[in-house]
């Protein structure tokens, strides 16, 4: 008999752009100029607004599953197993359960201390069994990059889940990006 693993499931989308001057840019405006690039369909289960854009389903990491067992166990303290950060990267590998880091990260500025992870925007809960991550990379924020790889880590540096695109040349923009993970 096969083992089925289930694993929670995730789904990244591109929720605002705003150019340098602080011009806010809608999601297919940005296609259709070139600013980001979309390669997969999205299901209408993740109840993403007219105002995104799907970039598709991520990976559960197995570290990310291992952690949420904890969490939900109560196991130690919380605070460093909960999900408080995001990375970006260049990598193109796809994602692997085994993956404790991202491929090619990239750090973010000087303001940042040059650190490869950043501290999510916020968290909310749109809709049952569904929690979404928001994240935001800043005009300055990796600029010139071919951004191809995010992840979702906890406070204490676990990779819980990750996610390859297509790639989008990052030009001079912020960019809000959405994650929703399903439980």
């Amino acid at each position: 008999m096969e083992d089925i693993i289930s694993r929670p499931s995730g789904f990244l989308s591109v929720c605002s752009i705003r150019l340098k001057d602080g011009t806010p840019v809608h999601p297919r405006q940005a296609i259709a100029q070139g600013l980001i690039k979309v390669n997969e369909a999205v299901d209408d289960s993740w109840h993403l607004s007219q105002d995104e854009v799907g970039l598709g389903s991520n990976l559960f990491t197995d570290s990310g599953r291992q952690l949420m067992a904890y969490l939900f166990g109560g196991k130690s303290t919380m605070t460093n197993w909960k999900c408080a950060q995001f990375g970006i990267g260049t990598g193109t590998t796809p994602p692997n359960v085994t993956n404790t880091s991202l491929e090619a990260p990239i750090n973010f500025g000087v303001s940042q201390g040059g650190n490869p992870l950043k501290a999510v925007s916020g968290v909310d809960y749109p809709n049952p069994f569904i929690v979404r991550v928001l994240i935001e990379l800043d005009a300055n924020d990796a600029v010139g990059f071919l951004l191809s790889e995010f992840g979702l880590f906890s406070y204490d540096g676990t990779l819980l889940a990750r996610k390859t695109v297509v790639g989008t040349n990052k030009a001079a923009v912020s960019l809000g990006y959405s994650w929703r993970i399903r439980f």
